[in-house]
């Protein structure tokens, strides 16, 4: 994922669990883009491998 940048940071404080939850929702969002963006190039690469199968 060449231009994809890192996951968020942790709160500092996780005592708090809004701040919690808030990194958490970030991080899944983060997984779930960076699992579009694998597919994606997957697709990519299997369509040259394959040409002659679409």
């Amino acid at each position: 994922m060449l231009n994809f940048p890192p996951p968020p940071q942790p709160p500092v404080d996780a005592s708090q669990l809004e701040s919690l939850a808030d990194y958490y929702r970030s991080l899944a969002d983060y997984y779930r883009r960076a699992s579009e963006i694998a597919s994606q190039q997957l697709a990519h690469v299997e369509a040259l491998l394959h040409p002659n199968e679409l």
